[in-house]
């Protein structure tokens, strides 16, 4: 009769999947706002399928404003983290790295940043990432409570990752 070695998880494997299902979670919340609470039209992303929106119920009320951006800031930052496993010392820099990017996101979508950039055609040629972010720029409206947001929800995600495994170098516990 042989004997079968049955290897145990290791204590880490538990605590990535209850950050990725935080994760995860937190991305479907900001996104259902744009399901419930706001016109598909106004989402470049979602445009396509406004023939397939429904009803608006404005589940969300005041705080569907900045609650993708909070949730959003909170997943994507422990979802890289978790997929990469980085050194405990890169967690800082991947948070700042997604603020640095959502907020230059929103900053495009500010009057000031579009007559700067877009509004006098300052840009070169007639590139297609620039004519996206032109267009991201028009449709959308800046607010600072969306960067407050971002900032929020890229520490809680730093403080989270963090908070589990203080110490760790390449494993999340």
């Amino acid at each position: 009769m042989s004997s079968a070695i049955v290897e145990l998880r290791e204590p880490h494997t538990v605590v990535e999947v209850v950050l990725i299902l935080t994760a995860l979670g937190a991305l479907l919340l900001g996104t259902a706002v744009y399901f419930l609470d706001r016109d598909l039209a106004d989402s470049m992303l979602l445009a396509p399928f406004v023939l397939y929106q429904g009803s608006r119920f404005a589940v969300f009320g005041t705080i569907g404003g900045f609650f993708p951006a909070l949730m959003h800031a909170y997943a994507i930052p422990v979802l890289i983290i978790v997929t990469l496993r980085p050194w405990s010392w890169t967690r800082p820099w991947v948070c700042l790295l997604w603020f640095t990017l959502a907020s230059t996101l929103e900053w495009l979508q500010s009057d000031t940043v579009y007559t700067l950039f877009f509004a006098a055609d300052r840009l070169p040629g007639d590139m297609p990432l620039l004519r996206y972010l032109k267009n991201y720029a028009v449709q959308g409206q800046f607010d600072y409570i969306d960067l407050l947001a971002t900032g929020v929800g890229c520490l809680t995600a730093l403080t989270v990752t963090t908070a589990i495994a203080p110490n760790s170098q390449r494993s999340l516990a």
